[in-house]
């Protein structure tokens, strides 16, 4: 799972340049297309090294579907894609700004235990990436 491949990286990741470094998505899932649609897919052959810096969910339509997403392309391609936690992979930060209210409208009964689920992950992310 996504979580137990997060969970063995060290708190300050090495990614190799070349990489594309991406951030402040915050749930717009279009935008994340339109970056690989101009900068490459991460699982190309010879694309190389994508850094995403936090900041994936809260106020976008789409934070479910830029997560599993990028929590995909984290298990697929584990040293390829980088998910660096940023301020809104919070708990608290998540029922401010919309989440959690997300994960509740949408998933209905297995929003609390999905909402919960992502944040183990969250948990585990690594803080810093060195290129």
């Amino acid at each position: 799972t996504a979580r137990k491949i997060l969970s063995v990286q060290p708190p300050m990741v090495q990614a190799e340049a070349p990489c594309r470094i991406f951030g402040d998505i915050h749930g717009q899932f279009r935008d994340v297309l339109l970056l690989f649609h101009a900068f490459g897919d991460p699982a190309q052959r010879d694309a190389p090294s994508f850094v995403f810096n936090g900041d994936f969910v809260d106020r976008g339509a789409h934070q479910l579907e830029v997560l599993g997403l990028l929590l995909a392309y984290k298990v697929l391609l584990p040293e390829k894609v980088w998910l660096v936690r940023g301020n809104h992979e919070d708990r608290t930060m998540n029922q401010r700004y919309g989440f959690k209210d997300d994960c509740d409208a949408r998933l209905g009964e297995f929003g609390p235990k999905l909402f919960d689920l992502f944040h183990k992950a969250f948990d585990v992310l690594p803080l810093a990436c060195l290129i």
